[in-house]
């Protein structure tokens, strides 16, 4: 672990815990991890999820600072601006293209991973949760607190609430109860200024969750329910039948480009879908209400993915060519002008991103990150980006 003393024989690096140690105001030497530190390695792979980003190759923070107290978080923030330099944050590391913990400019790492608690209220039926706190953490605190209250969260245990909830949060239940953002109710945040905000937070700033009822069941109980089947006859040709069922139902996808899909993916061999439904109560909050857009009129989120074991430039050129290829050959199927996407440099080419992954709420959102994070200090290359001149909400 670093120690002032340990530090000193580098500049740059007493330069930096100097910095950090002034600007907390609890002990953070203990936090702070440089490349010669023990913990330096194992602390950074310990959330690489995505191994391509676990090559020699892979650019390198000039120093982790595992937080372990909101001070730490400021004191860092400030430290990054102070020095120029670029700031990755990571709660649970599993961003497909590592930009939580990878950036081609020099860098710090800010990991989340010791802020972990979940505070459970039964009576008002929420939960305070701090964002390195892992899917799988939340719902194991609440089912040990009590049985018939739950959470809308993801699929996967590991993935980090801070990140999880930032890009809208998907899961099993949100055809019932919506995405994880939308029960979110309040949220406690440090602003690019090193800033604590709470209390007053803006509503376009918005982590306090809300608890949902989960239904007692029990398979002793015999319950009578009513099945109703209804038969039809239609008095016509079988041609004008099939251009009412056409219309009334109309084919997701043609059986000739189904097989098309399927022939596609077996040329690889490694290449998977995952399909997520939408609907339901999706459908029932508006597409402005949050920063996530894709809500009435969408039928699936698909996720496409590839993996592979065979080491080497090669191989991993091959495979992620084989899943663009894919990607591409789904444009007839998908939305489109723009294709939508679940979560940027200029404002120009930002948009082109941004409008896939925010849609209509794209120009909103530049502006809420105009005005909050003026100089961009918050960035990656997925950003949303911001106007010149200040902007006021």
């Amino acid at each position: 672990m670093a120690s002032p003393s340990s530090s000193a024989a580098d500049p740059a690096q007493h330069k930096y815990l100097q910095c950090l140690t002034n600007h907390s105001s609890t002990p953070i030497s203990q936090a702070i991890y440089f490349p010669t530190d023990p913990l330096y390695t194992s602390t950074l792979e310990s959330n690489i999820r995505n191994l391509v980003y676990a090559s020699d190759s892979t650019p390198r923070p000039l120093f982790i600072v595992a937080a372990t107290h909101v001070s730490h978080i400021q004191s860092t923030i400030l430290c990054c601006k102070a020095h120029g330099l670029q700031l990755r944050i990571r709660s649970g590391g599993h961003d497909f293209d590592g930009l939580s913990y990878v950036s081609p400019s020099p860098f710090v790492l800010l990991d989340l991973f010791n802020l972990r608690s979940v505070t459970i209220d039964v009576e008002s039926e929420t939960a305070w949760v701090n964002s390195g706190a892992t899917l799988g953490e939340l719902y194991h605190e609440i089912a040990g607190n009590i049985k018939i209250l739950g959470f809308p969260g993801g699929v996967c245990p590991t993935v980090g609430v801070g990140g999880f909830l930032s890009g809208g949060g998907y899961g099993n239940l949100m055809r019932k109860h919506g995405l994880s953002v939308d029960n979110v109710v309040d949220a406690i945040i440090v602003d690019s200024d090193g800033q604590l905000i709470a209390d007053k937070l803006h509503e376009d700033l918005f982590i306090r969750v809300v608890l949902i009822p989960v239904p007692i069941t029990s398979g002793d109980e015999e319950k009578f329910t009513i099945k109703a089947k209804f038969n039809a006859l239609f008095l016509g040709k079988t041609e004008r039948l099939m251009g009412l069922m056409d219309h009334e139902f109309p084919e997701l996808v043609p059986k000739a480009s189904l097989e098309g899909i399927w022939a596609k993916m077996m040329e690889s061999g490694k290449t998977g879908f995952v399909f997520n439904p939408y609907g339901g109560a999706m459908d029932e909050v508006p597409a402005a209400e949050t920063a996530f857009p894709h809500r009435a009129g969408n039928l699936y989120k698909i996720q496409y993915s590839i993996g592979w074991k065979e080491p080497g430039v090669e191989a991993e050129e091959k495979y992620l060519g084989d899943i663009r290829r894919m990607y591409s050959y789904m444009t007839p199927f998908v939305s489109k002008n723009p294709r939508r996407a679940y979560m940027n440099y200029s404002y120009a080419e930002g948009k082109v991103y941004g409008d896939k992954y925010f849609d209509g709420n794209f120009e909103r959102l530049v502006k809420v990150k105009t005005a909050v994070d003026p100089n961009y200090f918050f960035w990656n290359e997925q950003s949303v980006p911001v106007l010149p001149g200040k902007v006021e909400l």
